[in-house]
């Protein structure tokens, strides 16, 4: 009986129907008794075996559905943002950024932030911090500018945490501070112009810059311009005397006080009108004391060559061009042979 009832699940497994299977088996000569016994063991098994199947998969979708509730869901990114808080930094002074960090996931999450400042010239000025974000933190930035720091400056900020990044960028624009040039430190900004501009740019105008660019307004230039007053540049916008009244009365003084005449010479405004009083003052004075004083390298061995036609030859080791210093010596050396 066992094994017509294993025939009977067989076919039923196969897809047979229950009336094609009772006829064939009645053809085969099976007994009605013994085909309902076999298809009653067959019903006895699947009404046992249901409910277990049943409760298996019940089991299966409540553990499937609990680990779908209370299992973690994916880590969310944080985000940020930058902001310059001084869009315009005047040189030498500190840009003030910000970083503002959100952490959209429960619990605190270790971020590093890295802000790099770069100059139109290439130059960076890199800082870097570490915060513990919970839900936000804002993170400030002090970045110190340079004196000559000036023009666009573009601000890259990297928020590195885990294995994750992000980058935000942001610009601020730098301008050079203007220095008010009075009366008593023009010598001092003249130097400092000096130091600053590379060797053989310096024009000797501080009106303009190393590039012989106008500097306007530029206070000192005996022009009260449309930015002075008297409060910001005193010398430009008071009532004074000119340039050519200086000359003039500094060539009064040659001859009866030659110290004074070349003090008076000293308070033009810009150097390369000094140095021409200067040397008009020797001319003058017929003293070589002047020339001692001219900045100009050309005009200073000019101021000195009538000196040695009259046979001052001491004058020839302080002319500053090789060729005429020669001339110099060899004209001592003829003067000296017909002396002699």
């Amino acid at each position: 009986m066992s094994q017509l009832f294993e025939y009977v699940q067989k076919l039923l497994s196969q897809g047979y129907s229950s009336s094609s299977i009772r006829s064939t088996l009645l053809s085969a000569g099976y007994s009605p008794y013994e085909i309902d016994m076999a298809f009653s063991q067959t019903s006895h098994n699947r009404i046992t075996t249901l409910p277990l199947v049943l409760a298996l998969v019940l089991v299966l979708a409540l553990i499937a559905g609990g680990i779908y509730l209370f299992a973690p869901g994916p880590e969310l990114p944080l985000t940020f943002s930058i902001d310059v808080l001084t869009p315009r930094v005047t040189s030498g002074d500190q840009a003030t950024i910000a970083a503002q960090i959100t952490n959209p996931n429960p619990g605190k999450i270790s971020a590093t932030l890295q802000v790099v400042v770069r100059a139109p010239n290439g130059t960076t000025y890199p800082s870097q911090k570490t915060a513990l974000v919970e839900e936000q933190a804002s993170v400030p930035f002090l970045i110190s500018l340079p004196a000559d720091a000036s023009g666009k400056h573009v601000v890259t900020a990297k928020l590195t945490w885990k294995s994750q990044s992000s980058t935000q960028t942001a610009a601020f624009e730098v301008t050079r501070a203007r220095k008010t040039v009075t009366f008593e430190n023009r010598e001092q900004h003249a130097i400092d112009i000096q130091q600053t501009c590379p060797l053989g740019c310096d024009d000797q105008n501080f009106c303009t810059t190393c590039e012989s660019v106008p500097v306007v307004p530029c206070c000192g230039n005996r022009n009260c311009e449309a930015q002075e007053s008297e409060a910001t540049c005193l010398i430009d916008c008071t009532k004074r005397i000119t340039s050519t009244d200086i000359r003039e009365e500094a060539l009064k003084l040659a001859r009866t006080n030659l110290q004074q005449s070349i003090t008076t010479c000293g308070t033009l405004a810009q150097q390369s009108y000094v140095d021409e009083c200067l040397a008009t003052v020797s001319d003058q004075s017929s003293n070589k004391l002047p020339c001692e004083q001219i900045v100009s390298d050309d005009l200073r061995d000019a101021c000195y060559i009538p000196f040695s036609y009259n046979n001052d030859f001491t004058v020839c080791e302080k002319i500053t061009n090789q060729a005429i210093k020669n001339s110099c010596f060899v004209l001592a050396s003829v003067q000296g042979t017909q002396g002699g």
